[in-house]
């Protein structure tokens, strides 16, 4: 039975949607760098993109990525607990790696952890834009770009000089320290920042009242040099280390989490050096390396417990040739070279030391072509060719349509692949008694999608916009598969296709000044059991919704945002005691209401007042893991 509070909750968020983007369309920036190898209008695109520019991530007052998103059409996130606590996420029913995330151009993934992203490590205070894109998109970004990409873009330039000075203050000892300055001099232009954020954290496991911290220290620069008229040189580097505690499991008593003195160290650096020409048309150029390095430490009660550490190196050439106005053919090569690090104690078990290797090569193509002032069509394509298991290829094809300045209708279909991960080729242990052995033969996941949608605008203070979409994944990958024959376990190919179809639908305005965006998404996620019968995909709510309310006050000096996020019911795994097994349980649906109020109280100083969970919900993402408790933060911002 539902108490008072969770019934209301729930009926707001059903009524209403996610974060503090509900400004009028001519505030949103218009231009896609995700939907093509070149900049697109974001009217062209035969998909569904999302634009998450500054002053929205300003008006949410968010302290977190996750916070950001929660709530956006078919994001469902998994959070282990509060801030810094392990978080994935799955985007129109995907799995947790088939979201592929790029910080200025270069891909974060964790080759370490199953080429995931823990999401709770991605810092907003230098965070510029945020585009969303949903659908298959490895024709154009490669492995893991199944459910769809997300790029963040960092601050840059806008002026001779400005930078700012952020402090925040909250509960459970929370304290976020942040400063940047970004300047243009000539022909060069630069950005410095740097933040710090740390909090006593609140308890994530059910039992116990140990608090699990979390500390984050955050660099970043960019330089840039137009050495000729025609000519520039780039150069992006983003720093990243975090401490964050971590529970152990009673595997005697409960098989949940239970409060022990564990904490992982994390280090993530990716950068990019880019050579760009942009000069002679119709002809433009790019070269240039990208890297991306992830380091987690594993220790329990200060003492180690394994590591693994990763790092790839991406060198990339691309040329376009716009044959027609706003038609372009774009070729590109990439060479992609992936390490794979693992240390820890060698036991009974096996010895899990080992050090790994992989090549890939790339050849891209993609074409946009003005078909007329109403239709444009977008085809893309992909070879990789993999040293050490099978090649794949990738495609994706759209058609857009414009029957009025404001309005547009699309449909795409689109093949997408996830690469296995290191694990998943060679085992955990390099030798062990009760080994995991990993298979050599694995082939590439791959998902074939359909998309459908559009948006228009209703009147001059309105707009919708919709989508339904179907995919079908094959040759997904079992990471825990018991070899009987051979006593062994293993990862395998499933057989049988696991299916995800839904809709999504959003609707943005104002009622005066009082700004309102509200979203809806349907999910249908299912996949094979071992009788080849269809059953729920875990960790994807059905229902999805939320709403986002922006009201200025004091002649626009002030600004409230109230956001509310919902996410339906879902189903989750639970590993009780020997000698019981495996179990399936359901995680109730539940809504986060969070609260950002900010005052200019000068044209450089900015006070502003945040809540997060203003409702207090009991929740859980993962089962056995408490969500963040209710906690209220004050700050101040000086820019100059």
């Amino acid at each position: 039975m539902l108490n008072f509070k969770q019934r209301s909750a729930g009926v707001l968020s059903v009524i209403l949607s996610t974060s503090c983007f509900a400004q009028a369309q001519a505030e949103v920036e218009q231009i896609s760098i995700l939907g093509s190898r070149i900049a697109i209008q974001k009217n062209k695109l035969s998909g569904s993109t999302t634009l998450i520019d500054y002053a929205q991530i300003k008006q949410s007052g968010a302290l977190s990525l996750v916070d950001l998103l929660r709530g956006q059409n078919g994001l469902a996130f998994s959070q282990s607990g509060g801030k810094g606590a392990l978080t994935e996420l799955r985007m129109r029913g995907s799995e947790a790696n088939h979201v592929l995330v790029l910080v200025d151009g270069v891909a974060i993934n964790d080759i370490g952890q199953g080429d995931t992203v823990d999401f709770s490590q991605i810092n907003l205070s230098d965070v510029q834009k945020i585009e969303i894109l949903r659908g298959p998109q490895s024709a154009l970004w490669g492995s893991g770009a199944v459910g769809g990409v997300i790029l963040i873009s960092t601050k840059a330039e806008t002026s001779d000089l400005d930078g700012d000075i952020g402090l925040q203050l909250g509960q459970n000892n929370t304290r976020q320290l942040s400063a940047g300055v970004r300047g243009k001099q000539d022909k060069f232009n630069y950005g410095l920042s740097a933040s710090l954020f740390k909090t006593d954290g609140s308890n994530i496991s059910l039992v116990g009242n140990e608090d699990d911290g979390y500390k984050n220290t955050h660099f970043s620069n960019h330089l840039g040099w137009q050495f000729s008229a025609n000519n520039r040189l780039e150069w992006s580097f983003q720093h990243s280390d975090a401490t964050s505690d971590f529970d152990g499991t009673d595997f005697v008593t409960t098989g949940l989490s239970a409060d022990a003195n564990n904490h992982t160290d994390v280090l993530r650096q990716s950068g990019q050096l880019l050579w760009r020409n942009d000069g002679g048309k119709p002809w433009s150029h790019q070269a240039g390396v990208q890297f991306n390095r992830n380091e987690n430490d594993t220790f329990n009660d200060n003492i180690a417990n394994g590591s693994n550490h990763s790092d790839m190196q991406r060198y990339y050439w691309q040329s376009a040739y716009r044959y027609a106005p706003q038609s372009s053919f774009v070729i590109a090569a990439e060479h992609t070279e992936e390490n794979f690090e693992q240390r820890g104690t060698v036991t009974d078990y096996g010895d899990p030391n080992q050090d790994l290797s992989n090549h890939i090569n790339s050849l891209i193509v993609d074409v946009q072509h003005y078909l007329s002032a109403k239709w444009n069509l977008s085809v893309s394509a992909r070879a990789d060719h993999n040293q050490v298991f099978d090649n794949s290829n990738s495609h994706r094809m759209g058609v857009n349509y414009q029957p009025t300045d404001n309005s547009r209708l699309y449909v795409s279909y689109g093949k997408a692949v996830k690469n296995p991960s290191f694990v998943d080729r060679f085992g955990y242990y390099a030798t062990s008694s009760f080994p995991f052995v990993g298979n050599p033969d694995l082939s590439p996941e791959y998902s074939q999608s359909w998309e459908l949608g559009g948006d228009m605008q209703i009147n001059q203070d309105w707009q919708w916009a919709w989508s339904w979409f179907s995919s079908r994944l094959q040759d997904e990958i079992n990471g825990y598969y018991y070899d009987a024959d051979n006593f062994v376990t293993t990862a395998i190919n499933k057989d049988g296709t696991s299916h995800r179809q839904g809709v999504e639908t959003s609707v943005t305005g104002k009622l005066g000044d009082l700004g309102i965006q509200i979203n809806y998404s349907y999910l249908d996620a299912s996949e094979p059991n071992d009788m080849q019968q269809d059953q729920n995909e875990l960790r994807r709510p059905r229902h999805s919704a939320g709403i986002t309310l922006n009201l200025p006050f004091a002649s626009q000096q002030g600004n409230i945002c109230l956001h509310a996020a919902y996410q339906g019911s879902r189903e989750d795994v639970y590993y009780p005691p020997y000698p019981l097994t495996q179990q399936t349980v359901g995680l109730r649906a539940y809504t986060l209401v969070n609260l950002a109020i900010q005052y200019q109280l000068s044209e450089q100083l900015q006070l502003q007042l945040r809540a997060d969970n203003l409702l207090d919900q009991d929740y859980q993402d993962v089962y056995g893991f408490a969500g963040q408790d209710r906690a209220a933060y004050v700050g101040a911002t000086y820019r100059f």
